[in-house]
């Protein structure tokens, strides 16, 4: 984060969570030193000028889906902690959409990405199978004027790939 400060990043984004084994007997405790770890980090963001973000993040985590990251956040009470919704972890629980909409008030960045729906693949968008016409839509009705951060595979020839389709108005 220091890096980032030094940088004059004005976003940070976080995985906010920690893996949860099956048989978790210390899930609550777990999950009480995350918040106090995103805490800590905020303080250090206001402090630092920054915005904390925290990413839902796929797999068996705290924050493995959209409603769970805005308990999360909710949980903790800080208002100023805002949202980097990673849509192609989104789109592995059928959230794209629903993930604009609930989170529409606290999305400051995207993370742009396609997949399957079933693999974590990070394909260049159009790729895989999200509806990126409805995705389109959606960002209009909530007016999300943030950032895009293109993580999808592929390169410069991917990035290329996505500005392209982004000027043909396909994404």
């Amino acid at each position: 984060m220091n890096i980032a400060v030094r940088l004059g990043a004005k976003n940070v984004v976080v995985h906010p969570s920690t893996t949860i084994e099956e048989d978790d007997s210390f899930r609550n405790e777990r999950r009480k030193q995350s918040k106090n770890s995103v805490m800590e980090i905020f303080e250090y963001s206001q402090k630092k000028g920054f915005t904390l973000l925290l990413e839902n993040i796929p797999g068996s985590y705290f924050c493995n889906s959209v409603f769970n990251l805005l308990e999360f956040i909710e949980e903790i009470g800080e208002p100023k902690i805002k949202v980097c919704l990673d849509i192609g972890h989104a789109n592995l629980r059928n959230e794209v959409i629903s993930g604009l909409k609930v989170l529409k008030n606290r999305v400051v960045q995207l993370h742009i990405h396609d997949n399957d729906g079933i693999t974590d693949q990070h394909l260049p968008p159009g790729e895989g199978k999200i509806n990126w016409d409805l995705f389109r839509t959606m960002l209009k009705e909530t007016e999300f004027n943030g950032h895009l951060v293109y993580e999808g595979y592929g390169g410069l020839d991917g990035i290329e790939k996505f500005k392209n389709k982004m000027k043909r108005g396909r994404i």
